[in-house]
């Protein structure tokens, strides 16, 4: 159990940061083309540059069982692969080391072992992975665009640097890009990609400042891809080729004015000792590479250690997503800073440059290495990237920006133009102890990022000051919470289905718990509703939506185990929703109301069997003290909308209305996104460090919980909203019965889709 909610952010986790101190010193060489030793570092020296502690990258690792559950049936068999990084001193090696290796070996019982290897050690180039693997000379190899965007340029679809206006971005587009990139690796090296990886954002270490543009002019800077030396040149810089061993040196002497890379592996080579200044990050320059197994080795397994190598494999893309987010971007600054390096934030002139350069030159170029605007990777980058950055791709080839686009974070497109206004407003929690509420009072100081209150209020120059309470502190009630807008008794408040929905049953669409099967069909069907959804909460409150607000999947706490159906029976469990009880009656639980301050005791005392609530607000509040099972996950995303009076929004001047809005889509976004790489995975630690033992649903009861959701909760609440002819039953089966496969049928009842 951490000791404090702040060691759910960005780098302040005191478990996982020392751990992780090498494997973040070296994340990004990957990206660098690091491929040598770096140079000699003394243990001993002063200024942050001292050895930093082996990573041990297990004590992150998910829970053992994780991914599809697949279950070993393979006897007596033995396979031996060598697994080549880029470099095996690099953060992406050391957690392929540490964690995928021993968990692959643990699962087949020592079946499959695979032999760490790199590039240098075996003196081949980046360049050549795709066909060594292709004609099967490297059995496992980690493939980056950086090297093979040449050979193949539909890779750097992913790392066009310049274009996504912000982490959040680069990783959803990352996200949407993912199974066709696979698939394009498949085609092109007959064999099987297994994992991706994630290295975090690029920073230029300089010897002289370059604040302004001019500064660039002619400036010598060690580039790593095709994709950064077009962005170099476009500010006026001369990209070059350098190795990255020989960086060092070369800044040193004054060949190199500047060098590009990580902030971590910049630091692990000492590059703070040849240069004074650290400009960046370049927003959204995470880079992805894709581990791939050659198609001789990948078709000798069995089918069921294939299943089980790609479940580790998954299981592996989160520890290193989780790690970028909670670690390595937040060391990129410190570890330079506390050497005695000057940390600077591209300035405005550059970053509009910046802008300018992606637009115009880095992505019409990649457009004709891919074959022109009609190829197949243009296609793909309309289709799937342009709607999250918010460029397309026109018939000529050249750029488009759009107008209204679903930009991750926003692009800070409003500009504030108000002065002298004086704005606070409550903003009101369902928990402030919550990680969704923590997020948004976050502040980079003490959690690690700047969360929505603080970036309103430095972007509006302290003109919109918000104050975040919660409902327990006002005395307030959530069934309570559309009257409480609209008479302006709160003015910015977060709504909950959960707690309305006994008013007004339609709100409930999104939250239907039981049907979905997994994450991905639960957010696509807020997704698909969200319109909806919002325009009904305006109406029924006199409000706007500022934004949503994401819990991650629920779970029992439970005082005995729950291996099978039979377990459920009887079993006094407190609910928070009219959802969730028809779920757990349907199950065969007993479902119990009772307030969430009151839950501690009532398990305590044995008046209930269980709770249901996500991992992490359970841990929050010491349930692992009283109950011994932490079973599920019952997939049930939970979405709340924060609201703010119609009155209270129209009085606030368009510009930081903009503003709001913006951030509260940033919000939106990163709440979303630690749902699935941060949050899940501490719901599960925190409690089992408690001492609960985590025991995951088998199949039995996951056909019984879409059982309960199909037969009970669908038909209960078709009744609640009014019966099968009811706008809401008309919006579900129009929006939501497509992804889920179940519709409502004209008696009210529930019906697969053929």
């Amino acid at each position: 159990m951490k000791d404090t909610i702040n060691h759910r952010f960005l780098g302040v986790a005191p478990k996982f940061l020392l751990p992780f101190l090498l494997s973040a010193l070296v994340a990004v060489l990957l990206a660098c083309g690091g491929g040598s030793e770096p140079p000699a570092a003394s243990s001993t020296d002063s200024g942050g540059g001292g050895t930093a502690p082996e990573p041990t990258a297990m004590a992150a690792a998910p829970a053992t069982g994780g991914g599809s559950g697949a279950q070993l049936e393979t006897q007596g068999e033995s396979f031996e692969f060598q697994l080549v990084c880029i470099n095996r001193s690099v953060a992406a090696c050391e957690l392929v080391n540490s964690f995928f290796v021993p968990e692959v070996a643990e699962r087949t019982n020592g079946q499959v072992q695979f032999v760490i290897s790199s590039f240098p050690e075996l003196g081949i180039a980046g360049g050549d992975t795709l066909r060594l693997v292709e004609d099967n000379t490297l059995e496992v190899a980690e493939v980056y665009s950086g090297y093979v965007g040449g050979d193949l340029p539909l890779l750097d679809i992913g790392n066009l640097w310049g274009l996504s206006p912000s982490e959040e971005a680069h990783l959803e587009l990352s996200d949407a890009i993912h199974e066709d990139l696979v698939r394009v690796l498949k085609e092109t090296t007959g064999g099987q990609p297994i994992m991706r990886h994630y290295y975090p954002n690029q920073f230029i270490f300089s010897r002289d400042e370059l604040d302004s543009l001019s500064q660039f002019e002619g400036k010598q800077i060690r580039q790593h891809s095709t994709i950064l030396g077009d962005l170099l040149a476009g500010l006026g810089a001369e990209g070059q080729f350098v190795a990255f061993a020989d960086v060092y040196t070369a800044l040193e002497r004054g060949v190199l004015d500047a060098g590009v890379t990580g902030g971590e592996p910049g630091h692990s080579q000492r590059w703070y000792e040849v240069t004074d200044y650290l400009y960046g990050p370049i927003i959204g320059s995470v880079a992805v590479a894709y581990f791939t197994m050659g198609s001789d080795s990948w078709s000798q397994l069995p089918p069921d250690i294939q299943q089980i190598i790609l479940d580790v494999g998954e299981e592996h893309e989160k520890l290193a997503r989780k790690t970028l987010i909670e670690e390595w971007n937040v060391y990129s600054v410190e570890a330079n800073v506390e050497s005695g390096m000057i940390h600077r934030p591209f300035s405005d002139e550059v970053q509009t440059k910046m802008r300018e350069v992606a637009l115009n030159v880095i992505l019409p170029n990649w457009v004709e290495r891919t074959g022109g605007p009609d190829s197949d990777a243009a296609r793909l980058y309309n289709d799937k990237v342009a709607p999250i950055l918010g460029v397309a791709i026109n018939p000529d080839g050249s750029a488009k920006e759009l107008d209204g686009a679903m930009m991750s974070g926003s692009m800070e497109q409003a500009e504030l133009v108000s002065q002298g206004e004086d704005i606070d407003i409550q903003l009101v929690c369902i928990n402030r102890t919550g990680n969704p509420c923590t997020l948004i009072y976050s502040t980079e100081a003490e959690h690690g990022i700047d969360g929505f209150i603080k970036r309103v209020y430095d972007r509006t120059e302290g003109q919109v000051d918000f104050q975040i309470s919660s409902f327990p502190e006002l005395g307030l009630a959530g069934p309570d919470s559309l009257r409480l807008i609209e008479d302006r008794t709160m003015e910015l408040a977060e709504i909950y289905s959960g707690y309305i929905g006994g008013d007004l049953p339609i709100i409930d669409m999104a939250n239907l718990w039981g049907l979905y099967p997994d994450p991905a069909t639960n957010f696509a069907v807020i997704d698909a509703t969200r319109e909806d959804i919002h325009s009904i909460i305006e109406e029924q409150s006199n409000g706007i939506v500022v934004m949503e607000n994401y819990y991650e999947s629920n779970y029992y706490f439970s005082s005995r185990p729950l291996n099978s159906l039979a377990d459920f029976e009887g079993l006094k469990t407190r609910s928070h929703s009219t959802v969730l009880s028809d779920l757990l009656a349907g199950m065969g639980a007993d479902p119990q109301f009772m307030a969430f301050a009151d839950v501690y005791t009532g398990l305590e005392r044995g008046v209930l069997d269980a709770a249901v609530s996500c991992g992490t607000c359970g841990s929050g509040v010491r349930w692992y003290e009283v109950t011994d099972y932490l079973v599920g996950p019952i997939v049930a995303i939970g979405v709340t909308w924060i609201t703010m009076n119609k009155d209270v929004w129209d009085s606030i001047p368009p510009d930081l209305q903009a503003i709001i809005k913006e951030e509260g889509e940033r919000h939106q976004r990163t709440s979303r996104e630690w749902v699935e790489t941060v949050w899940s995975d501490e719901g599960i630690s925190e409690n089992t460090e408690g001492g609960m033992e985590y025991i995951e649903f088998n199949q039995e009861v996951r056909d019984a919980l879409f059982q309960a959701g199909r037969n009970n909760v669908l038909p209960k609440w078709v009744e609640r909203t009014g019966g099968p002819n009811s706008e809401a039953v008309q919006i579900y089966n129009e929006k939501a019965a497509p992804i889920i496969g179940v519709r409502v049928g004209p008696d009210g009842q529930a019906e697969d889709i053929n």
